[in-house]
């Protein structure tokens, strides 16, 4: 269907805008396709009316150098913070004002670790704040800290005007409504956005055979599936280098603490081509790749971008969100873009699907523990010398932890948790339960379980149907047809065998040369489980990961083996992977 409207400024009242700022109880969401102006919206209507002068045209400028009021703008992503702050400067430039003094963009995490108390401050001193890209704070529950900045800034919401943005609501309006809140929603999606522009393809081809198909003129971004490692993302671009191609690739620029916790601190390359690519609004290779840190806030505006590639996607708001990174020329009809969703005739779908279920059921698994053993810590903590003066919720408090610190006491616990990539610190996170929920109402309709009873149905009926799936899904999302591109099963089976058989001989021995000696655990672990497994072959069976057993058979008679130890780090055991030569266990 063709939008009537390209812009935000275009729909939303002067009256609308008036009710926000004006409004002292409840907030307002925004909910505005990506591509259609939301920044500018901010910047143009909110910040800079509030720096004109009312005594203009009595010997003073039209601006002071002043907002009237403290405005702060948060948002996800380092990207967006960026963005924001250098719209800001450029607004600053308009007006002739050297800085704008009572503006601050920063981003949600400050308020969760670094500089914490200067930031609860802010969002104290705030009279009005506007809260970009909102489904943050359900999709990247994951960090365990979305739900006290939400209370925050929603306590905030009971004295000033609060707004919230985006462009994916599907998650953020199920959290609100759960919670019984009050807010007004503005809803623009019928009306706005440019999916008119945008051809989609369904696809089991891999992602070097869609690249192929791609005009050498035609610059294309590729979004990697998620838990992609850094190192694979490297890799990836590697393999295309040396195939000839003009590769670059981008990942959050956070430095990753063994501990998983945010810290502040960054990695200087690749913030600096963040930056850059805020900056230049274009990326100069012909491909770039990305996984989900950059899926907010880079509006890439050239027409030369022609493809986006999405492989092994299944979350609504990160392929809305990715497929937004393209800006169209209005003026230019043939600015066009085609969106590839791929399976890569791969079952990351199904593991993905395997891992949030047996997720879900670790935490059914905690909190079913947490009932049996709840009331009896209280009642020990209440005993103790120096709690006879705490309160009830400071005793509740003390009894919850001893019941998290109980449970992951037990090995077979610490282990599935490792394994299951679920953190101590998440689970009793209710934001991070929910996202799991939502995770598989999104992977379900594409992931058809009721096929997989048999080998055949693996090879073929189920990673053809994820595809089909995958052209309702774009219907639905998009309004939009798809087209369907199928690597026949023979021919793929048979090209199959020779790639992996290609693989192994070329890569295999150089990558576990590379890996010798370096301890696996955690991300690394996974990522080598899926390339020994699915790369090059490994598995026995679509959809699984080949054991501990079976990479050691498949990798032993290229003279390595897989040496498996559980070592305390960071005062918690962990299964560390030791890739070692065997000639050099032979020795020993």
């Amino acid at each position: 269907m063709e939008k009537k409207f390209n812009y935000i400024t275009e729909v939303l009242t002067k009256a609308d805008l008036k009710v926000m700022l004006d409004n002292r109880e409840g907030f307002t969401l925004i909910v505005s396709p990506t591509g259609t102006g939301k920044s500018t919206f901010i910047i143009e209507d909110i910040i800079k009316p509030h720096f004109k002068n009312e005594n203009h045209g009595f010997g003073q400028g039209i601006y002071q150098d002043f907002a009237s009021k403290k405005i702060l703008v948060m948002a996800n992503r380092t990207a967006v913070v960026l963005k924001f702050n250098d719209d800001v400067e450029k607004a600053c430039e308009e007006m002739g004002i050297y800085k704008a003094k009572n503006i601050t963009v920063a981003s949600y995490q400050k308020v969760s670790q670094v500089a914490h108390d200067e930031m609860l401050l802010e969002i104290e001193e705030a009279e009005i704040i506007l809260c970009d890209e909102a489904h943050y704070f359900i999709a990247d529950a994951w960090n365990g800290t979305t739900g006290a900045i939400m209370n925050k800034i929603l306590e905030a919401s009971e004295q000033k005007p609060v707004i919230f943005f985006t462009a994916t609501p599907q998650q953020i309006i199920k959290y609100f409504n759960n919670r019984g809140l009050t807010y007004k929603e503005l809803d623009y999606r019928n009306v706005l956005g440019f999916n008119d522009r945008m051809d989609f393809v369904c696809t089991n081809k891999d992602l070097e055979q869609i690249i192929k198909s791609i005009d050498k003129n035609e610059k294309i971004m590729v979004f990697v599936a998620d838990m992609t490692s850094r190192k694979m993302i490297a890799r990836m671009c590697q393999k295309y280098v040396k195939k000839g191609y003009q590769v670059e690739f981008y990942h959050s620029v956070w430095v990753k603490p063994d501990d998983g916790r945010f810290n502040g601190l960054k990695i200087p390359q690749m913030a600096a081509k963040v930056g850059q690519l805020v900056s230049d609004k274009k990326f100069d290779t012909q491909i770039a790749i990305a996984n989900k840190a950059i899926d907010n806030g880079i509006d890439i505006i050239d027409p030369d971008f022609k493809h986006i590639i999405l492989l092994n996607q299944y979350d609504q708001v990160q392929i809305q969100q990715m497929v937004g990174r393209k800006r169209f020329d209005i003026h230019n009809p043939n600015d066009r873009l085609t969106v590839w969703l791929s399976t890569e005739n791969q079952p990351m779908l199904e593991n993905f699907y395997d891992l949030i279920i047996a997720q879900i059921n670790f935490i059914k698994k905690f909190r079913q523990y947490r009932s049996e053993n709840i009331e009896s810590a209280k009642s020990g903590m209440k005993i103790l010398p120096g709690n006879k003066n705490k309160s009830e919720g400071e005793i509740l408090k003390l009894a919850e932890s001893w019941v998290v610190d109980s449970f992951f006491a037990e090995d077979v616990n610490i282990e599935e948790s490792e394994n299951l990539k679920v953190e101590k610190r998440l689970i009793q996170s209710e934001e991070y339960a929910k996202l799991l929920s939502y995770q598989l109402d999104y992977i379900s309709p594409l992931v058809c379980k009721h096929l997989m009873d048999t080998e055949e149905a693996l090879t073929t009926d189920e990673l053809q149907s994820i595809v089909k799936n995958y052209q309702k899904l774009v219907k639905e999302l998009f309004e939009r047809p798809a087209t369907l591109q199928w690597r026949n099963k023979y021919i793929a089976s048979e090209e199959n065998k020779l790639e992996f058989k290609q693989r192994i001989k070329d890569e295999l021995i150089p990558y576990l040369n590379e890996l010798e000696g370096i301890k696996l655990f955690d991300n690394e672990k996974r990522a080598f489980e899926e390339k020994i497994s699915h790369y090059f072959g490994a598995s026995k069976r679509i959809g699984r990961l080949a054991s501990l057993k079976t990479i050691n058979e498949f990798i032993q008679p290229h003279g390595f083996e897989i040496n498996a130890k559980r070592p305390i780090i960071n005062n918690e055991k962990k299964t560390v992977w030791i890739v070692e030569e065997l000639m050099t266990q032979d020795r020993k």
